[in-house]
This record gives C-alpha cells, sequence and structure tokens, in this order.
C-alpha cells in the first residue's frame, strides 16, 4: 500500500504544482489591503501618511476622487514613489516605466465601511513589461512591501482580496477584436516634440493650460513630478466628470458582492490620476501617452464588452483634449 501511494503521489504532484501555479497566475489589477479599517477616514489619511514617511515613500498626490451624484461615500487616492522600486523598473525598461513607477493606494468608503486598496504591481507590471517573467518575482516582492508599510500603521482587517480584471497574462487583447489590444509599448503614443524647450518649462506650459483650458471634460493637472536623475517629468491629469463617468459605467465589474452598493466604482478610484510622461529630446522635449481607450481597459476591462461598446468614444474624446491642452501649451 505505500507503494502504490507514493507512486499516486509520483504522478499528481506535478499536476497539483500545475494547479498551483495557474491559481497565482491569475492576477486582478487591485487588491484590498485592509477591509475594514477600524479608524475614522481623517485618522486613516494621518496614519497613511505617517507610515509613509517613516518608510521613506514620498506622496506626489492625496487627490479627492469624484463620486458619483448622490453619493455620500468618498475616495482618496494616493500616489506613491518609491525612489529605489522605481530606478529598478526604469533600469528594466525606461521606455514603459514612467508610466506606471507610482504606487497607487484607495482609501474609500462604502456601505461596509472604509478600506485601503492598490493597484496590484503583479498584475499591472506582468502588462507593462510585457510578460517577461524574469521580474515578477520584483513585482511581487515589491506589492509585499508595500502591504506590509500599509498595515503597519493602520488598525484594520488584513485581506487579500482581489478585483478589477482578473488575467493570467499580461497581454491585453482586443475588445471584440476591434478595440485597444496590444502589447503595452506599442501603445504609447508621441503627442507632441517642442524645439529648445526645457522639461521645467513644459511642465510649467502644460500645468498653466490645464488651469485656464475649458473643454469637454475640463481636464486639469493633479501633480507634477520631475524626476531630474533621469531627465523626465510625470503628470497626473484627471477632471471630476472622468472620475464620475468612469465609476458609473464600472458599477462593480467583476465583484458581485458589491452589486447592490450606492456607488460601487470607486473602488476603482485608483485608476486616476492618468499620466503624461515628458522627457528630454537632442533639441528639446517629447511629451508621451498611453493610449487612452488602451487605458482604459488596462484599469477598467472588467465594466464588461457591452459597456466599453456603449462608451467607446469616451476614451477618445478624453485624448483629444489632452492634445489641445498640449497644443495650447506648446504653442
Amino acid at each position: 500500500m505505500k507503494f502504490i501511494f507514493m507512486l499516486l503521489m509520483f504522478f499528481l504532484l506535478p499536476y497539483s504544482l500545475l494547479a498551483q501555479k495557474e491559481i497565482d497566475e491569475d492576477q486582478g489589477v487591485y487588491e484590498y489591503v485592509l477591509s475594514p479599517v477600524k479608524m475614522s477616514f481623517s485618522l486613516a489619511q494621518k496614519a497613511i501618511e505617517s507610515v509613509c514617511a517613516k518608510a521613506n515613500l514620498k506622496i506626489i498626490s492625496t487627490a479627492i476622487s469624484q463620486s458619483p451624484e448622490n453619493c455620500a461615500y468618498k475616495s482618496q487616492v494616493l500616489i506613491l514613489f518609491d525612489s529605489t522600486y522605481a530606478s529598478q523598473l526604469y533600469n528594466y525598461n525606461g521606455n514603459t516605466a514612467p508610466f506606471t513607477m507610482f504606487d497607487r493606494l484607495n482609501l474609500f468608503e462604502d456601505e461596509n465601511g472604509l478600506h485601503v486598496s492598490i493597484v496590484n504591481p503583479d498584475n499591472l507590471l506582468r502588462t507593462v513589461l510585457m510578460d517577461d517573467e524574469k521580474y515578477m518575482a520584483f513585482a511581487d516582492a515589491h506589492k509585499q512591501k508595500l502591504r506590509s508599510i500599509i498595515s503597519s500603521g493602520l488598525d484594520g482587517l488584513v485581506v487579500h482580496k482581489q478585483y478589477g480584471e482578473v488575467r493570467d497574462e499580461g497581454y491585453i487583447g482586443r475588445t471584440m477584436g476591434v478595440m485597444a489590444g496590444g502589447d503595452f509599448d506599442t501603445k504609447i503614443e508621441l503627442l507632441a516634440t517642442k524645439k529648445n524647450m526645457t522639461i521645467s518649462k513644459a511642465v510649467e506650459a502644460i500645468n498653466n493650460a490645464t488651469q485656464s483650458h475649458i473643454g469637454e471634460w475640463k481636464i486639469k493637472a493633479r501633480y507634477q513630478f520631475i524626476w531630474a536623475d533621469k531627465n523626465l517629468a510625470i503628470m497626473g491629469l484627471s477632471s471630476p466628470s472622468i472620475e464620475s463617468t468612469s465609476f458609473e459605467i464600472v458599477k462593480e465589474g467583476s465583484d458581485d458582492s458589491r452589486e447592490d452598493f450606492k456607488c460601487p466604482g470607486i473602488a476603482h478610484a485608483a485608476a486616476y490620476p492618468f499620466q503624461i510622461v515628458i522627457t528630454a529630446s537632442d533639441s528639446g522635449v517629447q511629451i508621451k501617452m498611453l493610449e487612452a481607450m488602451y487605458r482604459m481597459k488596462v484599469f477598467f476591462e472588467d465594466a464588461g464588452m457591452i459597456a466599453f461598446a456603449k462608451n467607446m468614444t469616451m476614451p477618445g474624446s478624453i485624448q483629444d483634449e489632452v492634445e489641445m491642452i498640449i497644443k495650447d501649451a506648446l504653442k
């Protein structure tokens, strides 16, 4: 009998390991860290700021997201910069890294209380680094570090529940065969070039242009970050109408447990702000943006095909407005 048991284990073990590998490959875009948080919103805000300072995480932005109409629940998105992590990521791929080198933390409320979630590095980096498996341990180690920092300073129940689009690979295909699929690096678009301009002057000009620009979405600059060591800048852009509309479209997404909530979409708030990247060229600057429809797929694909089809003009109109802002800034 012992021989038979060992023989069965010999044949079954590879299948067991394979099943475990498949489970590990399924990654949601977002992941809860604490749910619920047993603190008030304001105290949780202060606690997050405190633990980030102790861990040398620079807080780039602390924007309050725009909840949908008639929703009393709120969300705050913190954009965090870990210089060691960002530098390593940049060394891996200097072209794609600027679009994902910030961590995104969402402190949000709902009928079940207060929660902290993050954009999941395991999911996002697999897309941004185009399924290069040698970086996956790096992504997961960073996620565990981030989770540990957050959990160390807040009173709440530690959870690992993932939500958003769950993917078993980084590659994002086309919706209905036509919408916004492909490798991440092919979706970075060069919006403009400007000769005889420095990065700091470009940031100033674009920031000023967003403050005076009046368009459909009323897009404004939420943050500006100049990374002098890498000769680049990142600007975060968003607007109340973009955020609230996105949250109304995605609703509960893949998380059916949120279906009856008043405004379930704010769990996806860490998708914003979106970025433009400014880099130095030989004689001036280049301004780049991730294709808007593709970015929507990255963060909101769990809204479903029907929702994407009904709102397929929204991403293009957002990108058109960004291009108008940049044109005004650089003229």
